[in-house]
């Protein structure tokens, strides 16, 4: 289970390496903080892929060969 001696070693250990570790007081806070930062990495994910795709249509006038004039096979 989860214990506060548990914690102290665990900032210690990431604050070797973090600036500035975050402390949460349960197990239940961390998944849903690490389920918080998964969903906002894949929202821009999505939000990068498809500004990635409008401006390939945009500049070429196909979405299916990303602006080649022709795919090589």
């Amino acid at each position: 289970m989860f214990s506060l001696d548990c914690n102290d070693v665990v900032h210690a250990l990431y604050n070797t390496v973090v600036q500035k570790p975050a402390m949460v007081s349960s197990p239940a806070e961390l998944e849903m903080v690490k389920l918080l930062e998964n969903t906002f990495r894949a929202v821009n994910i999505g939000l990068n892929s498809n500004q990635f795709e409008n401006s390939s249509f945009s500049n070429s006038g196909s979405r299916s060969n990303f602006g080649h004039s022709r795919l090589i096979t």
